[in-house]
Formats: C-alpha cells, sequence, structure tokens
C-alpha cells in the first residue's frame, strides 16, 4: 500500500509539473531525466514481479501504471516518445504468465490521459474541441489495445481446452509459446504503427507485418471509395499482387465485398482444386481466381465498414488459425489508427479553418497570395485579387437577428467558395467582407468573374426562419502581372468595391500597371 500511496503523490506531482512546463513551452532536461528514472522505476516492479512466480498483485501492478503515467507526462505526454511504455506495460499484464488487469489499467490509463487535455485549459475556451480531439484519442486506443492483448492471451492459451491427455498438454504448451512469440511481435507492431503520420504510412505497415506472418502471402488493403460500391486499393504485397495498387475494383459476388458488407471476417480454404469456386478480391481482377486459399477482416470506424484487409495463399490450407488471428489483430489495430489520424487531420482542419464559414484562416490566405505572386515575379502571370462585400447583412442582423446573419454569411461563403473553384484562395477579412484570390487571371477574366459572381449572388435565396433573405452584393477586384504592386492589390480591390456602389453592373476591376497612376478601371 505504500508503493501506490507513493506512485500516487509521483502521478499527482509530475501531473503538475508538466503543466507548468507546457505553459513554459515544453519538457526541459530535468522533466527528461526524472521521465526515465521512472521509467527504470516501472521496470524495476515489472521485472520483480515476473521473477516472484505467481500470479499478479494489485498493489504492484497499481504502482507501475501510476509509474509509467508519471514517465510519459514528464516526457511531453501520449503521443510523445516514452508513449509505448503504455503497450510494454499492457502487453507484460495480459502475458498468461502474468495474468494482471490488463483491460481494467488501460481503461484507467486511457481515461487519465484522456482527461489530462481536458483539465489543462478553461472548460469553455476556444480551443476546447482541440482538446476534446486530443483527449479521445488514448481513451480510445489504450483501452481498445489492451483489450486485444487479452483476447490473444486467452485465445491461444484456452483455444485448445477440448483436447485431452498428454496430446493436449503437449499443444498447450506450444501455444503457449506461439502466443508469446504473437505479443511480442505484435507489440513491436503496435509501436511502429503508432509512429506511422498518415494513411499511407500505416496501412503500408500493416500490410508488411501481415505478409512476414507467412510464406507466399498476397496481403491486399483497400478503402471503399466514395461511391460505397467500389474498393480502392491502397497497398498489396505478394505473388498475386499485380496491377492491383492504385486500382478500383468491383465488389459484387466477391470475399472482400461480403466481409465489408456483413462486417464479418471469413476463411475459405482448399480452392484450388476448383471444387469451391470463389473470387477473392474482384470478378475484374484476374488474380482473384489464382489462390487456394483466403482469409478477409473488415476495416470498421465507430461500427461502420470503411475498407477491408485479404489475405491469401497459393495452397490450400496457406491461411490457417495462426494467420486468421493476425489478420484479426491487425485489422482492428489498423481501424484504431485510421480513426487517429482523421481525428487528427479533423483537429488540423479545425485550427486553420474559421468557424462560421469554414474558409480559410487570414493567415493561410496570405501564404497563398505570397505563393501566387512568385509566379507573378518568375513568369509573369496575372493574377487577381477580389473583395466582396455583403451589404445586406447588417439590416439582416438588425431585423432577424445575429443568427440569422451567420446564416446570410455561411451560405454567402459557401456560394463564393463554388463559384471561385479549388484552384483559389477564399478567406473572410472582416464582418460583411471576403477576400477571393485568382492565380493566372487575367482583366478579362477577372470581369467574367465578377459578372458571373453577381449572377449567382442576385439568384441565391437563404432561408432565415421564416423569412428568406436575397444577399445584396458588390464587387472589387484588381488584377496585376508586376510583382512590385501585388501588395497594392488588396487595397485596390477594396477602392474599387467602394466605388462599385455607384455603379449599375454591381463591380469594378482595376488594373496594375508597373507605374502608379497607369492603371485604368472600368465596370
Amino acid at each position: 500500500m505504500a508503493a501506490v500511496a507513493a506512485g500516487l503523490l509521483v502521478a499527482v506531482g509530475s501531473s503538475v509539473w508538466a503543466l507548468e512546463a507546457e505553459a513554459d513551452g515544453g519538457p526541459g532536461a530535468a522533466m527528461w531525466a526524472a521521465s526515465a528514472l521512472l521509467a527504470a522505476a516501472a521496470a524495476s516492479v515489472v521485472f520483480r514481479e515476473q521473477r516472484s512466480g505467481g500470479a499478479s498483485s494489485w498493489p504492484r501492478t497499481l504502482t507501475a501504471a501510476l509509474l509509467c503515467f508519471s514517465a510519459v507526462r514528464l516526457s511531453g505526454g501520449y503521443g510523445a516518445l516514452s508513449a509505448p511504455l503504455y503497450l510494454v506495460l499492457l502487453a507484460w499484464m495480459a502475458h498468461p504468465a502474468v495474468d494482471g488487469p490488463a483491460l481494467e489499467t488501460g481503461a484507467t490509463l486511457g481515461l487519465l490521459e484522456g482527461l489530462f487535455p481536458l483539465l489543462s485549459g478553461r472548460l469553455l475556451s476556444p480551443d476546447l474541441m482541440s482538446r476534446v480531439a486530443a483527449g479521445a484519442i488514448p481513451f480510445i486506443t489504450l483501452p481498445a489495445s489492451a483489450a486485444v492483448f487479452e483476447w490473444m492471451a486467452r485465445g491461444r492459451v484456452h483455444g485448445l481446452s477440448g483436447r485431452t491427455g498428454e496430446a493436449a498438454t503437449e499443444t498447450g504448451s506450444s501455444a503457449s509459446g506461439e502466443s508469446s512469440g504473437l505479443i511480442e511481435r505484435t507489440s513491436g507492431f503496435v509501436r511502429t504503427l503508432a509512429r506511422a503520420g498518415n494513411l499511407g504510412g500505416a496501412i503500408h505497415v500493416t500490410a508488411v507485418w501481415l505478409a512476414d506472418s507467412g510464406s507466399d502471402l498476397t496481403v491486399t488493403v483497400g478503402l471503399l471509395s466514395s461511391d460505397g460500391e467500389s474498393l480502392d486499393v491502397y497497398e498489396s504485397l505478394g505473388p498475386l499482387s499485380s496491377g492491383r495498387v492504385g486500382g478500383n475494383f468491383d465488389l459484387e459476388g466477391s470475399v472482400a465485398g461480403w466481409t465489408i458488407k456483413s462486417r464479418k471476417s471469413v476463411s475459405r480454404d482448399g480452392l484450388a482444386g476448383g471444387g469451391r469456386p470463389v473470387t477473392t478480391l474482384s470478378r475484374t481482377d484476374p488474380s482473384s481466381s489464382r489462390c487456394g486459399s483466403c482469409s478477409a477482416a473488415p476495416l470498421t470506424i465507430s461500427d461502420r465498414s470503411i475498407g477491408m484487409i485479404l489475405v491469401e495463399s497459393p495452397v490450400e490450407d496457406g491461411t490457417g488459425p495462426l494467420i486468421a488471428e493476425a489478420l484479426e489483430v491487425s485489422s482492428s489495430l489498423l481501424g484504431l489508427a485510421i480513426e487517429k489520424i482523421l481525428l487528427r487531420e479533423q483537429k488540423r482542419d479545425l485550427e486553420t479553418r474559421e468557424g462560421l464559414t469554414g474558409l480559410q484562416r487570414l493567415p493561410d490566405f496570405m501564404d497563398f497570395v505570397r505563393r501566387t505572386s512568385r509566379d507573378v515575379y518568375r513568369f509573369g502571370r496575372s493574377m487577381a485579387l477580389f473583395v466582396v462585400g455583403i451589404d445586406s447583412l447588417e439590416e439582416v442582423n438588425s431585423s432577424l437577428g445575429y443568427r440569422s446573419g451567420d446564416r446570410l454569411l455561411k451560405v454567402c461563403a459557401d456560394c463564393l467558395s463554388g463559384i471561385a473553384g479549388p484552384d483559389a484562395a477564399v478567406t473572410r477579412l472582416s464582418g460583411a467582407k471576403f477576400a477571393v484570390c485568382m492565380p493566372g487571371m487575367d482583366q478579362a477574366a477577372a470581369e467574367a468573374f465578377a459578372e458571373s459572381a453577381m449572377r449567382s449572388f442576385a439568384s441565391l435565396r437563404v432561408s432565415c426562419g421564416s423569412d428568406e433573405v436575397s444577399p445584396r452584393v458588390v464587387i472589387g477586384g484588381a488584377v496585376t502581372r508586376n510583382e512590385r504592386r501585388v501588395e497594392a492589390l488588396c487595397g485596390e480591390a477594396s477602392r474599387a468595391m467602394a466605388g462599385a456602389r455607384s455603379l449599375p453592373a454591381g463591380f469594378q476591376v482595376t488594373v496594375l500597371l508597373a507605374v502608379p497612376g497607369q492603371g485604368g478601371a472600368r465596370p
């Protein structure tokens, strides 16, 4: 009990120290040294427990968990270099020789790591959503990893319990050894997968690990396309992989299609003799009919199928129980990794987008303008910048309320983004003003764009409660192909917008020449 109390004090102290260091820019040398000492202490506790040879005692188990938590906190938190300590601890607890409470420990650590980002700032603050997203990752992955480790250990130890006599004893010992090797190999796979920074990297790591689980295996990983009826293959390794990577395959009547639709794993053997004709990946893939056995498992996120992993072998019993088990483990872990990557990308997108309109924030917009101006400097290409004013916003705010005004801004932002297209950048300059940067656009194209935008806004109807509003818009634009006038574009476009209010067309485009004073304006 004294060790548990000491561990609690260390955990509380390290958390407070980590919060103070986070405000100062991150962990220093002293914190890294303290983290290394705590990790060594946790390893000592684990080693003594392993040497004792008996069942795991909860005080030592809890003490090791608290020391691991403290070490990870002091080195930068979950996602830092020392985070794999959690996976090593959970794998050790799930080992049949220890039989510790891996799932309970994983849930506790996940709860602690999940609450830490929430408690590190004010409850209601602008970064609340990013802190919730950061806390959700360990809250999900740590208990799930513990469950996977326990499932593997339990399955390998008890899966052959129906056998009797000396043969059952020998087989059980062999299964225990195989389980230990699989857990150790899986631990390395989990650590490598956790370090994958993008979707392609996570898929490649998984495919390589599975391909190394047997001889002459073909591993194919695919994700559902946007239509939900076909499969985009991201990775395929092995003898039957030719022509698959980067392809889109129809799923009708295939093992891959059935796995995705049913969200269930499947194994088929005895296919080489022709007695059980089966299409593994797709009827449009010639390699799908040349395997002797196959296994497939779905990739799921939030109880929804997003793809599958397919393992094929040229021999009729090539995908046996060990391959099927490795496939189950890898599909579960890859699903968690994909969810983590998507959450990270969603957080990054939230940080670079304005909350109300979903447009780029002004600093990112200005970066785009600077990149576009380089083409003006290097190749003499023209560029245009527009300022769009929603003149009816103030009237809508005063008569229908600010919620209706926000609705008007959001619809106008979506309309402007659709008109500008994917090659342009759009941002919100101020309350009722938007800016659009269009690369490679000369005066004639700029005037055509402004006229088209005016027509689109004129036909736009925005539902604001029981009322329907048509936005009143003015547009000013400035065009140049001289690098020395790029910085003046925004100011000239704003002046052109102000002048457009007195023009029947509602827009005005100004051309900036090399020498100030030689520009012209035409409605």
